[in-house]
Parts: C-alpha cells; sequence; structure tokens
C-alpha cells in the first residue's frame, strides 16, 4: 500500500491535466485509509486488548476492489488521444494559450510559464491584454480587439508580429498565429494562440543592420577623410598667409576671427580623425610604462579647471606594455567627460590597482551622473549628450582598449557621479619580448 501510494503521489505530481490530479487524489485517500486502518489493528488494538483479525483482510480486500474498479471507471492509466494532445500541448516547444470568446485566458502550457515569467495561476482567469501589447508601441486596449476582429473575418491568422512584457518588464517580440476553436457541433467557443519568440532574432538582425550602417561609415570615412583634408589644408594655408601680410593693419576683431577659423578647421580635423579611427583597423605600438605616468602625460594634454581636483591614487612601481599614445587618449577623452559632468567643480579620483592579469583604472567623479537610458547607450556611436560632437569619442575608446584585449565598464548614479573602470593585460608585452 505505501509503495502504491507513493507511486500514486509521484504521478499526482507530474501530471499537468487537473481532472487526472483529482482522479489520482481520490485513489491516493483509497491506499491510505487501509494503511491507517492496519496502524490501528496492529499497534493500538493489542494495547486495548481487542483482537479482530479478520479486519485487516476485509479493508485489504475493499481496497484492491476500490482501487481496480476506480482506475478502469476512470481510465487514469490509459492512453487515449487526450493524453496524447495533452502531452503535445504541455511539451510544445512554442507557447500555446487558450482563450474563450471574451479574451479570457482558460489555459496555458509551460513553455509561456517559462518565456514570460508568470505562474499558470497568474495568467489563467486573466485578460490576454494582461501582457500582450504591439509592436507599433499602440495602447495595449487595442492589442486583443484587433486580433479578435481579425478572427472574426478570416478565422486564421498567422505571423502577426506582436511586442509583450515579461513578468520582470523585459520587452519580448513574437510572432502570433491563432486559429477559432469550435466545438462538436460547429459554435465557437474559443481562440487558440501559439506564440513564437524572435526577441533574439530581432536583436541579431538590428546588430547586422547596425554593422552594415556603421560598415558604410568606415568606407564613407576613408574616402571623404583624403578628399577633404586637401581644401582643409588650404584654408590653414590661406589665413596663416592672410595674417603675415595684413598682420599690422587688423585689430583684435580681425585676430578673433581668424582663431575661430582655426578652431574650426581643427574640429573638422578631429572629426575626419575620428570617423577613420573607427573604421580603419587598429594597430598597437607597445612600450613599456607606469600607471602613474601613464595619467601624467594624460593630464599634459588637456587643460584642467582650476576647480576641479585631479586625485592621483595611481602606482609607480609595475610597468607594463601599452601602446602609450591610445590609451593616453582614452584617459584624456575620460577625464574631459569628468570634467564636463562637474561644470561648478568638483573631484575626480584616478585608482590603479592589480586586479588578476589586469592592471585596473577607475576613474571615479563627483558629477551629475547618467541617467540608466543614458548609460545603456552611452558607448554607442553616433550618441552624444552634448550640443557639440559626433558621439565616438567613448566609441573610439573602447575599441582602442578591445584591441589591448582590455575592456571598459561605466557605473553611474543621477545626482552622485560616474565610475569609469579600465582594465588593460598585464602580459601584452611579455608575449611580444618572448
Amino acid at each position: 500500500s505505501l509503495l502504491a501510494l507513493f507511486c500514486l503521489v509521484s504521478f499526482h505530481n507530474k501530471t499537468v491535466d487537473r481532472l487526472k490530479k483529482r482522479q489520482t487524489a481520490v485513489i491516493a485517500i483509497g491506499f491510505f485509509i487501509p494503511i491507517v486502518v492496519s496502524l490501528i489493528i496492529d499497534s493500538i488494538f493489542p494495547v486495548m486488548g481487542l483482537d479482530v483479525p479478520v479486519l485487516g483482510p476485509i479493508f485489504g480486500s475493499a481496497t484492491s476492489i476500490f482501487v481496480v474498479y476506480a482506475m478502469l471507471k476512470l481510465e487514469l492509466f490509459k492512453f487515449t488521444p487526450e493524453i496524447a494532445a495533452e502531452n503535445v500541448f504541455s511539451t510544445m516547444p512554442d507557447s500555446v494559450i487558450l482563450v474563450n470568446l471574451k479574451g479570457v485566458i482558460t489555459k496555458v502550457n509551460r513553455s509561456l510559464v517559462e518565456l514570460t515569467g508568470y505562474s499558470e495561476n497568474e495568467l489563467v482567469g486573466q485578460q490576454v491584454s494582461m501582457f500582450l501589447k504591439q509592436a507599433d508601441g499602440s495602447n495595449d486596449k487595442e492589442a486583443v480587439p484587433k486580433i479578435f476582429t481579425l478572427l472574426s473575418t478570416v478565422r486564421e491568422l498567422r505571423n502577426y508580429e506582436i511586442g509583450f512584457n515579461s513578468k520582470s518588464g523585459e520587452h519580448l517580440i513574437g510572432v502570433l498565429s491563432c486559429s477559432v476553436i469550435t466545438d462538436g457541433n460547429g459554435h465557437d467557443i474559443g481562440s487558440a494562440f501559439v506564440l513564437h519568440d524572435i526577441t533574439e532574432r530581432k536583436k541579431m538582425e538590428q546588430k547586422l543592420l547596425r554593422s552594415e550602417r556603421l560598415a558604410s561609415i568606415g568606407e564613407l570615412a576613408t574616402i571623404l577623410g583624403h578628399d577633404l583634408r586637401n581644401p582643409l589644408s588650404g584654408i590653414r594655408g590661406a589665413t596663416f598667409f592672410l595674417r603675415r601680410k595684413h598682420s599690422d593693419i587688423w585689430d583684435k576683431e580681425d585676430s578673433a576671427m581668424f582663431e575661430s577659423i582655426d578652431k574650426s578647421i581643427d574640429y573638422s580635423n578631429k572629426i575626419i580623425n575620428d570617423l577613420l579611427d573607427y573604421s580603419t583597423e587598429i594597430r598597437l605600438d607597445l612600450a613599456p610604462v607606469t600607471p602613474r605616468l601613464l595619467l601624467k602625460e594624460s593630464l599634459m594634454l588637456l587643460a584642467v579647471p582650476e576647480d576641479v581636483f585631479v586625485v592621483d591614487e595611481t602606482s609607480d612601481q609595475l610597468s607594463f606594455f601599452v601602446d602609450t599614445v591610445k590609451v593616453c587618449r582614452v584617459f584624456v577623452n575620460v577625464i574631459k567627460n569628468a570634467v564636463d559632468a562637474m561644470p561648478e567643480g568638483g573631484r575626480l579620483i584616478v585608482k590603479s590597482e592589480v586586479v588578476g592579469e589586469f592592471m585596473s583604472f577607475t576613474f571615479k567623479d563627483s558629477g551629475v551622473g547618467m541617467s540608466a537610458e543614458t548609460l545603456k547607450r552611452i558607448s554607442s556611436p553616433l550618441f552624444t549628450t552634448k550640443a557639440k560632437g559626433m558621439g565616438f569619442g567613448l566609441a573610439i575608446c573602447r575599441r582602442f582598449v578591445e584591441a589591448h584585449g582590455g575592456c571598459v565598464s561605466i557605473e553611474s548614479i543621477v545626482g552622485e557621479g560616474t565610475t569609469v573602470r579600465v582594465d588593460l593585460p598585464l602580459s601584452l608585452g611579455k608575449k611580444t619580448q618572448k
């Protein structure tokens, strides 16, 4: 009886059919009763001086008859088309939702539970519009009526792309196919929805399109770089000639105008260089350097405002190999961004420490910080929060660091500041020396 009870409990926990669960529970109770009776007869009755030897066999026989009758009557373990359909429904890799005519969910399979993060109890009895959301961003209330309107006319809908949110808030994209379900008399009783998750495919498509666009930008930058530098050189040469020729007659306003022309030429050259640096292959010129020397050379390349205090906590002991020019450019960009984030002054703490096989630099400022949305896109090319710039700064820095075999990570809290971490490998130059 105990062995049979154990098997029934195991079957009850594994089956997904609610009717079978109730039937299994009935039979399990039938087994549990003789176990209790046997315990009373064998343990309690002898203590009380009672001896009823025939009671045990009577309950055992009655239990056997009850179990056999229940299994035959309820067809508990019989393989039927309904059982096969239930197994297919529960093991399908795509998510399946059964909905009644009012749009209320009546049943879901395991794949939908795993995809959305909602339990079956949370979904059953709710409107489908609870988590369905059209990919075009329309109001949630319009999604389900639109689908049912189409179903009422065409009776079947295939490859309808929708967006929906998981329980954690993650936005997912799927392809929905659905059809109307009828009973034996041909009356509509609901609809069946099959949802195929294409979120990862969409992400890959977006990455591919972005890569193709950036590749096109790279080809265009190479052509424009050479074509634009010639006229820029001509403009610089012409301004130099005019300065020399008319230096004795111009005033401060003329001098400011020529300085503005020079700055515009420098800025145009910077845009061309950024495009070329981002799109061309990176070659490293490695040289030994210490963390403190890297920071010192970087600070010499820019003018830090007097109200911004740079705290140098880098090491001057350990020497490692990097492309000094490129890493200094990374540091200059990071420090400039930190200074821009502290318009009223502040403190920038720069530390270096050995973390495993990397030299880790951290730049922590006390600036205004960044929102989560900005932080998510901050390293993307062509994205900038500044009024002036192309948005290639951090993207190029990341390329330079990754060319060394390192990585860049950024953390920020609005109102508290930003921390940029640059990890560079310690073993890069050693392999070259060997």
